[in-house]
């Protein structure tokens, strides 16, 4: 897995989505994760809306099974129960502010697996939701994102022993660090690591 830098202990992404690898592209790139994840997010959030309403939800639930399923693969084979030191996941908010997200979903998977989920500790707030991806700069981004996030209810992270942070892309990391500097307002000494389905390079 590849290693991301952030405010967290650790960071790891399933796999990658790099523009030098569109033209020429191959079946292992697919396959192994450089292209598979990145067109799976884009799928979910994107293609999934285009045609009739209940196909586009059948086809968000089978991205959503490919996605699982890599996510327990990674957990099983990198964190084994008795190994880990997080207990408690934490869906990192979309700066639109959707409510249905790649994250929560995979939240809500892993609450069946046995995790406890902190829910709304962090969201955004009703006005002023902005894309960052429209915002250049990770200064400038974190200043949005900043004004824009703000601490919800706390109460679910003070029994975790490490949190979990899920995200679907890791671009420039602004919603991520945003998201820590505000859990580490109230609980910064637990442990937090995170995971995100794909990130851009």
């Amino acid at each position: 897995m590849e290693a991301l830098v952030g405010p967290f202990i650790e960071g790891w992404a399933l796999g990658k989505y790099s523009g030098k690898l569109e033209e020429k592209s191959t079946k292992a790139h697919t396959e192994y994760g450089y292209l598979k994840y990145g067109k799976l997010v884009h799928d979910y959030k994107y293609e999934s809306f285009k045609g009739i309403e209940s196909s586009g939800e059948s086809m968000r639930k089978s991205i959503m099974l490919q996605i699982n399923a890599s996510v327990d693969y990674f957990l099983n084979g990198y964190f084994p129960v008795d190994r880990r030191d997080f207990n408690t996941v934490v869906a990192v908010p979309s700066s639109r502010g959707s409510i249905s997200t790649i994250q929560s979903e995979i939240c809500r998977h892993l609450v069946q697996k046995g995790f406890n989920e902190a829910i709304d500790t962090v969201h955004v707030k009703n006005k002023g939701r902005v894309a960052t991806k429209n915002i250049p700069g990770l200064q400038e981004r974190l200043k949005s994102v900043g004004a824009r996030y703000e601490l919800g209810r706390s109460s679910d992270l003070q029994n975790a022993k490490g949190l979990l942070l899920i995200d679907d892309i890791y671009e420039t990391g602004a919603t991520l660090r945003t998201t820590v500097e505000i859990l580490n307002e109230v609980v910064p000494a637990i442990p937090k690591y995170f995971l995100t389905v794909t990130y851009i390079n």
